[in-house]
């Protein structure tokens, strides 16, 4: 049996204060005694910190000045951890027994894969969340198994296009190869979707992992039917296209979508945000376009939705554990 690559468990929180105790509870209760849990916490209002410290003295905690985001949290974690694969959840998640195991054994199994994405459940029972995600030819993402019930249909490891940054797992060398995430994709949404895409196109895998799972309270921050969720969610969309897509894949498949949902399906709440999503996002294709006449190589990291500046303020998990960590710094 191959050896079984080591894991850091990067948790972000965000006025967590609701879930983040049966999250750590549950990694407690269910994870590898040799994983190494990071909590980053993006400058929370609530009482999330004083939660943790109080329950979870131990766990090393890592608090931010101001929200730098999804992506520039998860940046901020992995570079502060050191496991062959990382780990990166939610608050809102609970795992269940031998979640991270599945997932070492998946990469250590499987040389090809850069990514695991883990099945995830409603919390009132066995209502599937999500098994893999699709994408859709206009960059919109669907997740398999969505509202189903579990009876073993999605029970099969499989290649699939991306999955959900609630509960995933990536190797560390992918993320030193491509460069961590696009902290462009600010405060949050699609830059998991992001970095799939583009270990995809580097011809490695991303793998739905069944036998790791876990509960989702599914977006506790903002209400997915709220107009700030639908004006955001389609902004960030809007930047994955542009910075993915060609206009080739534009114009022949992704408009043809686009305009069935404007004009046959006749999402009007949708359609308005949409538009404002294309007013949004014109400086970066304008951005985009104008590199590629000049011949200039690759794809820029602007960070151009706002600045997020400050120095983190780091809570460390005991004395002990401190002078350990500087020891290997």
């Amino acid at each position: 049996m191959p050896t079984l690559p080591t894991a850091s468990v990067l948790v972000l929180t965000y006025n967590s204060a609701g879930h983040i105790i049966p999250c750590l509870e549950a990694l407690a209760n269910n994870g590898s005694p040799e994983k190494e849990l990071l909590i980053i916490d993006n400058a929370s209002k609530d009482s999330t910190i004083e939660l943790i410290q109080s329950r979870f003295p131990h766990v090393r905690l890592i608090v931010n000045p101001a929200n730098f985001g999804v992506a520039g949290g998860w940046n901020q974690g992995w570079r502060e951890t050191g496991g062959e694969i990382v780990v990166f959840l939610n608050p809102d998640v609970t795992v269940t027994p031998g979640w991270l195991r599945a997932i070492q054994e998946t990469f250590a199994a499987r040389a090809e894969a850069d990514v695991v994405g883990i099945k995830l459940l409603y919390p009132n029972g066995n209502m599937i969340q999500h098994a893999g995600a699709g994408l859709r030819p206009n960059g919109e993402t669907f997740h398999r198994g969505w509202n189903e019930t579990d009876h073993g249909q999605y029970d099969a490891i499989e290649p699939v296009d991306c999955v959900t940054g609630a509960a995933w797992a990536v190797r560390r060398e992918a993320l030193q190869r491509l460069g961590g995430f696009d902290e462009d994709y600010y405060p949050a949404y699609f830059e998991e979707v992001d970095f799939c895409a583009r270990v995809r196109a580097r011809g490695r895998q991303v793998l739905y992992v069944p036998a790791a799972a876990a509960y989702h309270h599914e977006a506790a921050t903002l209400r997915r039917d709220s107009p700030e969720f639908v004006s955001l969610h389609f902004r960030m969309r809007a930047l994955f296209v542009v910075k993915n897509f060609e206009l080739r894949r534009i114009l022949r498949r992704a408009l043809p979508w686009e305009l069935r949902m404007h004009f046959v399906e006749r999402k009007w709440a949708h359609s308005r945000a949409a538009l404002a999503s294309y007013v949004w996002v014109f400086p970066y294709a304008r951005q985009r376009v104008w590199r590629k006449l000049r011949g200039l190589p690759g794809r820029p990291f602007d960070a151009w939705a706002g600045a997020r500046g400050g120095v983190p303020k780091v809570i460390p998990s005991s004395a002990i554990e401190q002078a350990e960590r500087e020891r290997h710094v």
